[in-house]
């Protein structure tokens, strides 16, 4: 009940957020959904915009995390910078990233779960920060496949750009 609520994406400084916040070396942010009958769900696939890293948990139990965040399990303090940097890559027109996290359905409870995002900046004096998930769930009354372009997924560009004119005539 002590978190702050905003919507998704947020971070700072690169006018890709709906939610801003002050620079800060890392978020953490935290998405409640409720699912019925986890016997039905078959498949999950997280698609992630960030800058520079961040690992995923659903329920606790870690499914995705950047490749600049070290090995699977290992820990990251609050205080801990990224490995390395990295841009976001939607603002620019291009998709999230995927990651398969069907071998995780199995975390997903009766009632209230919970998405668990944190976001590692280098350092910081970092100039920006973003975290834009997706979180995908497919139904086995649906047989959904989740994967690298899935045609499901569309991320509108809010910012469009050209580098054209037209003119009138």
């Amino acid at each position: 009940s002590a978190w702050s609520i905003g919507k998704s994406g947020i971070g700072y400084s690169d006018d890709d957020d709906s939610t801003q916040i002050s620079q800060t070396l890392s978020l953490y942010m935290q998405y409640a959904f409720d699912i019925t009958d986890p016997s039905e769900v078959n498949n999950a696939a997280l698609y992630m915009d960030y800058d520079d890293g961040f690992i995923a948990y659903l329920n606790g139990t870690e499914i995705a995390r950047s490749s600049n965040m070290g090995q699977y399990g290992e820990i990251f303090n609050y205080d801990d910078p990224s490995l390395s940097g990295r841009e976001a890559i939607m603002y620019n027109g291009n998709a999230p990233e995927y990651f398969n996290a069907t071998d995780h359905v199995d975390q997903l409870q009766v009632g209230e779960n919970i998405l668990t995002v944190e976001v590692h900046n280098v350092s910081i004096g970092s100039s920006d920060m973003s975290s834009i998930p997706f979180f995908l769930l497919g139904f086995s009354s649906v047989q959904d496949e989740f994967e690298v372009g899935n045609k499901y997924v569309v991320v509108n560009n809010i910012y469009p750009h050209t580098n054209f004119k037209i003119a009138s005539e």
